[in-house]
């Protein structure tokens, strides 16, 4: 038996030698704890007394406002991480401001401070630990640092007090309970590039885009009875089902505000993934700045969407979209902003221009100009016969070209007759021209001679 108790004293030994804790505390300043290394005059800050069931037991820190640097000894350390449970379980902990010189916070660091209320964050942070600040109840806002690339598991998870949360630019992912039980969480402003999709929960009522986002991944805002401010500009790809079932009246591309015309000026949108804003059913009206109708997938839209709601697409741009696959399937199709007047263009048979008017929209364009000429060449003279295509009201800018009604010359026919006795027919530049005898008709009967 004492073998045996001698050999678990010298396990014990062994494991605490290994997984020692917590790490050698050097310095105390200012109610944080810390740990330097002297060869880099680094210092990270570090949890105080572990005795089993949690760090920071007897820390009565309040505030913790971590700075660059520190001077101990004499000597100045830089302030480089915030290690795992650092300020685990402080009770009394409302604010902490963290340095640009924190490239790193643990897992756990914040985790359980009930009266944690504010956090800011220095940008230079890329990395925060798991649960991070898990259980902080009374935390309702945090700005989460511009270099951050992934919120990791259960970061904020019961976060009951949660209100707003924006999502940095540079965050590629967010993973499982990042925001587990953040039941107050109801704004969500959505900055990161290209990040795969999470499922904020349907609580959320706002949700905006920030305007560098490029990739608004699949199923992100299904289901979710939100305020959606617009998809920006910069948005090139809408994912599958990124909008299912979302409650959406009003769909802006390329915009923040669907009353504001002038604001539609632009939209790099390439393409859109099926069902993206199915389920919609009082969906209305939908803007989309495009210049090039985007790709489509099936079912972007219900069919009570294409026949119900109103596009409204550029100007320059509005017979693409009516030609364009699905998104002719609308019925209403307008430009965003309706000029005032259109240009009309007049031009001749040779494409030389006759006449440039600016016509009022929804009156008839007018030619006033002298009346076109073509030339008579050897075999026939040209009267002319009016517009191609026909003159419509002006909702549109339009080019009309003249056309004219050819009449063959009769010596020229006169020869064509003598080579045969009997009726033929006489193709020449698109008309057909029948001889029988001396006289000659048009394809339609019209005697011409």
């Amino acid at each position: 038996m004492k073998k045996l108790l001698a050999l678990f004293f010298l396990i014990s030994l062994s494991w605490q030698a290994v997984y020692s804790w917590p790490p050698q505390a050097d310095a105390t300043i200012d109610d944080v704890r810390y740990v330097l290394d002297q060869n880099t005059k680094t210092a990270t800050v570090t949890c105080w007394l572990w005795d089993g069931t949690g760090c920071n037991k007897y820390n009565n820190v309040e505030v913790a406002n971590i700075p660059d640097t520190i001077e101990y000894e004499s000597e100045k350390y830089r302030v480089v991480g915030i290690e795992e449970y650092a300020f685990y379980n402080c009770k009394q902990l409302t604010k902490v401001t963290i340095p640009e010189s924190v490239t790193s916070i643990g897992s756990m660091a914040f985790y359980g401070c009930p009266l944690l209320t504010t956090v800011l964050i220095s940008d230079s942070v890329p990395e925060i630990g798991e649960s991070a600040f898990g259980d902080c109840t009374a935390l309702q806002f945090i700005r989460l640092p511009y270099n951050l690339t992934k919120i990791p598991v259960g970061m904020f998870t019961g976060c009951t007090g949660l209100m707003s949360i924006t999502i940095p630019q540079n965050v590629t992912e967010i993973e499982e309970m990042a925001f587990y039980n953040c039941s107050s969480l109801t704004y969500v402003m959505w900055n990161a590039r290209d990040c795969k999709a999470y499922d904020f929960g349907s609580q959320v009522d706002m949700f905006h885009f920030g305007a560098d986002v490029e990739v608004i991944p699949s199923h992100l805002c299904e289901g979710i009875s939100a305020n959606i401010n617009g998809i920006p500009g910069n948005v090139r790809i809408i994912g599958d089902s990124a909008f299912y079932n979302s409650h959406l009246s009003a769909l802006v591309i390329g915009g923040d505000n669907v009353l504001d015309h002038s604001s539609l000026d632009y939209s790099n949108l390439d393409s859109i993934g099926t069902g993206a804003f199915a389920n919609n059913p009082d969906l209305m009206i939908v803007m989309c700045a495009a210049a090039v109708p985007p790709r489509m997938g099936e079912h972007v839209f219900d069919s009570a969407t294409y026949s119900q709601a109103e596009l409204h697409v550029p100007f320059k741009s509005k017979k693409a979209y009516k030609a364009a696959e699905h998104w002719k399937d609308f019925l209403h199709i307008q430009s965003i902003v309706e000029p005032d007047e259109y240009t009309i263009t007049f031009q001749n048979w040779n494409d030389s221009v006759l006449q440039i008017r600016q016509v009022p929209r929804d009156e008839m364009p007018v030619y006033t100009g002298e009346t076109p000429t073509r030339p008579d060449d050897d075999e026939w003279t040209y009267v002319f016969d009016g517009w191609e295509p026909q003159i419509t009201k002006a909702d549109d800018d339009a080019t009309y070209v003249a056309v004219y009604l050819p009449s063959p010359k009769e010596q020229a026919l006169e020869d064509i007759h003598t080579e045969s006795t009997m009726p033929a027919k006489i193709l020449h530049e698109g008309h057909i021209y029948i001889l029988r005898g001396k006289n000659i008709y048009t394809a339609t009967g019209v005697q011409i001679k």
